[in-house]
């Protein structure tokens, strides 16, 4: 990583936001082409490093959300940010945390962001996942026993996994959605990277022949 400015404009902070979900995208994109080609490992590590940089994007969007609303005139980026950005676990963390409000019962409010203790669970997840990333790249020896990307993961379990991000990745996008749409009072249409994140993120919805796709 680069060094990270202590003060951002909204303008610059939005297209940081952008770019994080872009690459979100992207590499679930890649995920799901390595998935089509049987190389599951492989395409686990890239779900694990969306899931990484959907965790920075909730960084980011925390920060910077009332500047986009006109309320805050900069924004200033959290001193320990690039220390934490270089470092998988507290990434991966805080996106498992979002995921995790997926599960909750909707109830037209988002879900208060310290209901789930001090953590202890997704930190334990975030371990484990970044552990598979590396299993899915590089041949290595762990206990005894040759790991190597080829017999890392099941295809469908990888499937779930990056189907899961995506669902968060694109709750994420409705979240800024419904904040702009609120704040400013005037509807908003999606646009490409909301039609990406949807097809990743639901792909029974865009099936050939389904209306939605018409």
């Amino acid at each position: 990583m680069g060094d990270v400015p202590s003060r951002l404009s909204a303008g610059d902070s939005l297209a940081w936001w952008r770019a994080l979900m872009e690459n979100v995208a992207g590499l679930l994109e890649d995920a799901a082409s390595l998935l089509d080609r049987g190389s599951a490992g492989r395409a686990l590590s890239l779900v694990v490093l969306a899931s990484e940089e959907l965790g920075k994007a909730v960084w980011v969007y925390r920060a910077a959300h009332e500047a986009w609303d006109g309320v805050a005139d900069f924004v200033r980026v959290p001193v320990d940010f690039e220390k934490l950005a270089r470092k998988h676990p507290p990434k991966l963390k805080t996106s498992e945390r979002y995921r995790s409000w997926l599960k909750k019962d909707f109830t037209g409010e988002w879900p208060a962001r310290d209901d789930d203790g001090d953590g202890t669970e997704f930190s334990a997840i975030a371990d484990e996942l970044n552990d598979l990333k590396q299993a899915g790249f590089y041949v290595d020896w762990k206990a005894g026993v040759l790991r190597q990307p080829s017999n890392v993961a099941a295809h469908a379990a990888v499937q779930d996994e990056l189907r899961a991000v995506a669902q968060a990745a694109h709750l994420l996008y409705f979240e800024d959605w419904s904040r702009a749409v609120i704040k400013f009072d005037q509807y908003r249409p999606g646009d490409q990277l909301s039609l990406r994140l949807g097809l990743l993120a639901h792909p029974e919805l865009h099936e050939p022949g389904d209306a939605s796709t018409s």
